[in-house]
């Protein structure tokens, strides 16, 4: 209405022209020749308020981009960190992308990686995006929830990002986006501890000797890498009235637990230090023990070898009658303390045995450990494994560890802290070689298991061959503890004898002999199961003596009906949007991100590019109703130049 009104008021004034009644004022006197000229500056003006009036009200108001998609294919250990793609689904939303892979390198920092690099595994690795928005766009309202790497939303978003965290001459504008790639769930970081004896950390770094974890990523069988323990390798700590020697190091499960395995020597800050010694829970952590001299006392000799013998260990003899006998070098530098008998039952329990009147099973798989302690004037502080020979019934034994000194759980009372342990073993063959450790899995039949790992695959504790009857407390592991499956209820378990092959499934030699389990007429848990099927030596066996046993869920459907067709509406496929195998990465290292030297590339992806678009991160808005007034304006503006031509027209046409 306003502008009607000013534009009416406009058009009189100029051309003492009426609109309201298409008539010329009383008070003008038009010339011939000023009517062609004013008719069309008249059409000029006209013509340009509807121009006006059709412009894009977008125009007025900024396009809020509401959603971020972020894909990233290439990444991959065999490849290279210039194989990584990424693509931004609403790129043409920003004026800047810059994207960085990250490498997490050294403590507290995560500097850029090359194209060149190769992707380790071991090491944690994230993406980095800064983006910029074009005039005429807005992320104010862009939330961490609605922005997606690969599906998952990012470890990290600041909006806006904090100023140390973006190039100069960046708007404050500027997003970031920051995620963690997913890593071997296996593999983590190995924790390292530290026991001074007495000792303490020089004034200098009083806190170099905290606990630390490793910066690489490991699991059972690697190698933890030297340079992993660079930052204390100079470093040695302080004890009053003693010279320090080096350091003891071992592994133990957790940080406070006694150490399961010590390496004989000191540590030389060379060699890496290897996890493969079995841990009986499959955790490491690194132990490192200062070791202490008097000053001014002479440094003792060093046992550079021993070999350690075991005689008459035979099936059915008694511990009182085996023979363990030691020859060191030097000669007569170590006393053996004591010796027994181990193994391990199906519950994990170890039995240490030492009582004389104790028979050999050749059922069970033993091992020897041997205790010895180095006289006065000698030290064992440069043993190592390769340094022992180990033999029984003059046979050498197949597996050997050294534990140097020995651990405290293991350490026996009145013992002196220099003691050390040769573990000879396990063996079983030694006494009956017909005798196998016997495996067995689960088919669960459609199932699930009601603790995650339950159902194997195992292996029997003891040693069985044909004629034998496989121990019920060999099963206790699953005991008690049934699989689930919707609409049925379990009836037992189906097992039936295999021999092991290296053809899967294990070749069949034997038909169903029964139910193991809940049925009232199966075979419960309190009888064995009997290896009376004879093994026929099948091509492609393992070996000819090697049983395998298959346990097969039995169900019973319930009588109950169900739910037919299942409940409508559901999520088929399971629940979108959840985090498989969990958080990977964690935030190791501290807070990604920090501003490393230098300005590295655009690696992973050309931010100048338009990748494939959505439309669902660009969503007009002008943020007001302040549309429907301009719109209802333009409509009022055109409506009067419509009039105003045609009575304009009609006036001259009169003339």
């Amino acid at each position: 209405m306003l502008f009607n009104t000013y534009f009416t008021r406009t058009a009189y004034t100029l051309f003492k022209y009426d609109v309201r009644t298409a008539a010329p004022a009383v008070d003008y006197y038009f010339v011939q020749e000023g009517i062609e000229m004013k008719r069309k500056f008249l059409s000029v003006v006209i013509m340009l308020a509807l121009f006006i009036s059709l412009m894009p009200m977008t125009a007025l108001a900024d396009t809020e981009v509401k959603e971020l998609n972020v894909t990233t294919t290439g990444y991959a250990f065999e490849g290279s960190v210039g194989d990584i793609n990424t693509v931004i689904a609403e790129s043409d939303c920003f004026s800047r992308i810059k994207i960085t892979i990250r490498c997490h390198e050294v403590p507290e920092s995560w500097p850029a990686c090359e194209a060149h690099d190769k992707i380790d595994p071991r090491k944690h690795y994230g993406i980095e995006i800064l983006l910029e928005p074009k005039d005429g766009y807005t992320v104010s309202g862009l939330k961490k929830d609605n922005v997606k790497v690969n599906g998952e939303v990012p470890n990290y978003f600041d909006n806006p990002a904090k100023p140390l965290k973006i190039p100069a001459g960046w708007k404050n504008t500027t997003v970031r986006v920051w995620h963690y790639f997913p890593r071997d769930l296996e593999r983590e970081p190995k924790k390292m501890t530290f026991d001074l004896d007495g000792g303490s950390a020089p004034a200098a770094k009083p806190n170099v000797f905290n606990s630390y974890g490793t910066l690489f990523c490991y699991k059972g069988g690697d190698t933890v890498e030297p340079t992993e323990f660079n930052w204390f390798k100079d470093v040695a700590p302080e004890k009053p009235g003693f010279d320090f020697k080096g350091w003891k190091y071992g592994l133990a499960e957790t940080a406070n637990a006694a150490p399961y395995h010590i390496f004989g020597g000191y540590y030389d800050f060379v060699s890496g230090i290897p996890l493969d010694p079995p841990s009986p829970s499959g955790k490491y952590v690194i132990r490192f023990i200062a070791d202490w001299k008097v000053k001014g006392a002479p440094d003792p000799k060093q046992i550079k070898k021993v070999k350690a013998e075991v005689l008459n260990f035979d099936d059915g003899n008694i511990l009182g009658n085996i023979i363990c006998g030691y020859l060191p070098d030097p000669i007569e530098s170590i006393s053996l303390k004591k010796f027994c008998i181990c193994y391990s039952d199906p519950l994990g329990d170890i039995h240490r045995i030492e009582h004389g009147g104790y028979v050999i099973d050749s059922k069970c798989d033993y091992w020897f450990e041997l205790y010895f302690t180095p006289k006065d004037g000698f030290a064992a502080d440069g043993l190592k494994d390769d340094g022992v020979e180990a033999f029984v019934n003059n046979k050498p034994a197949k597996f050997m560890y050294l534990f140097n000194p020995c651990p405290e759980d293991m350490l026996p009372g009145g013992f002196a802290k220099e003691t050390f342990v040769i573990k000879i073993g396990p063996f079983g063959s030694l006494l009956d070689e017909k005798k196998e450790f016997v495996e067995w899995d689960f088919d669960l039949d459609g199932g699930t298991e009601p603790e995650a790992g339950l159902f194997g695959p195992y292996r029997s504790v003891y040693l069985y061959k044909q004629g034998d009857t496989v121990l019920p407390e060999e099963f206790a592991c699953f005991r008690d503890k049934n699989p689930k499956k919707t609409g049925f209820t379990f009836n037992g378990w189906e097992y039936r004898i295999c021999e092991y092959n290296l053809i899967v499934p294990p070749a069949l030699i034997s038909e169903p002999l029964g139910k193991y389990g809940a049925a009232a007429s199966a075979f419960d848990f309190d009888a064995g199961i009997p290896l009376d099927v004879a093994l026929s030596g099948l091509p492609g066996t393992i070996s000819p003596k090697s049983y395998y046993i298959k346990f097969k869920a039995l169900w019973k459907k319930d009588d109950t009906p169900g739910n037919p067709g299942g409940t409508p509406g559901g999520t088929p496929g399971g629940t979108p949007g959840g985090t498989p195998g969990g958080t990977p990465g964690g935030n190791p290292g501290g807070t990604p991100g920090g501003t490393p030297g230098g300005t590295p590339g655009n690696l992973g992806g050309t931010p100048g590019k338009t990748p494939d678009k959505t439309t669902t991160g660009k969503v007009p808005d002008t943020g007001d109703d302040n549309g429907i007034l301009i719109a209802f304006m333009s409509l009022s503006a055109s409506l009067a130049c419509l009039v105003a031509l045609r009575a304009a027209r009609k006036r001259t046409s009169g003339r």
